[in-house]
């Protein structure tokens, strides 16, 4: 088996579908298939992906946001205002007919250092990506419902 393929393997086990595997991994406290020695994120959530550090995007960004407002389920009927507290430098607001926001369906509507923005929205659902200036990295909140 391929180093690759080992910690493919790993990492797939931590995902939440084989518990007895992560409840035996005596050096992996957070069950990501990152050994707690070399974990720089050891108390990742173990539903998200982590990196080869054991770090999930959100921990690697070094900032965090929260989405504020509309609530999810919100009518998309004329301008909405929406709203997030945040610590990261620049946030998007991302719209998308696909609540996985994938490439080539998913559009920004504004990269801005606010936290509100009033805008029609454009697509069923909206996130918002954030991250710091000169990171890669960032933290996303999960996609919420239009109506």
């Amino acid at each position: 088996m391929t180093v690759l393929a080992l910690a493919l393997g790993l990492l797939t086990a931590c995902s939440g579908e084989d518990p007895d595997w992560c409840a035996e991994r005596e050096d992996d406290g957070d069950c990501d298939g990152v050994p707690d020695a070399s974990d720089r994120c050891p108390n990742s959530a173990t539903d998200q992906y982590t990196d080869r550090l054991g770090c999930t995007p959100t921990q690697a960004s070094g900032c965090s946001i929260r989405a504020l407002a509309p609530a999810d389920g919100a009518s998309s009927e004329g301008e909405i205002l929406f709203r997030w507290e945040t610590d990261c430098d620049i946030t998007l607001l991302q719209f998308s007919d696909d609540p996985g926001f994938p490439s080539g369906a998913t559009t920004t509507r504004i990269r801005t250092t606010a936290t509100e923005y009033a805008t029609e929205p454009g697509g069923l659902y909206w996130r918002l990506e954030a991250g710091l200036n000169g990171s890669s990295a960032g933290a996303t909140t999960p996609p919420r419902a239009l109506q």
